[in-house]
């Protein structure tokens, strides 16, 4: 008794295909999109800067005194200087200044630093 194997077309039809029929190419496909989704994502970030983590002109760290001088000097240039100054230390930037104009109804600027 002898068993007899055939090959069939069901090998071939096991075969993954991938798109642009080869393995360089789906290295090639998969590589641009981690690329593109991976600098979407870090644009995106450095855009919103929401943690602070590139620090620009239009998001100063916290602790950039030069920015709030910069952004103090900007409020009396436009004709609105503040009428409340909050100074301090970091635990003084936890008060917001809306906090404040709204109980006295004046212009508040916080001027608190990290140190």
């Amino acid at each position: 008794m002898s068993v007899e194997l055939q090959s069939t077309s069901l090998d071939n039809s096991l075969a993954v295909k991938v798109p642009g029929g080869s393995p360089r190419a789906f290295i090639v496909l998969f590589v641009l999109t981690f690329v593109v989704i991976f600098g979407g994502s870090l644009a995106l970030n450095i855009i919103t800067n929401p943690r602070a983590t590139f620090p620009n002109a239009a998001h100063p760290p916290h602790t950039d005194r030069a920015g709030h001088c910069r952004e103090f000097e900007s409020l009396v240039q436009a004709g609105k200087p503040p009428q409340v100054i909050v100074l301090g230390s970091s635990r003084t930037m936890q008060i917001r200044p809306l906090q404040i104009e709204k109980i006295t109804g004046k212009r508040t600027f916080n001027f608190g630093v990290g140190g």
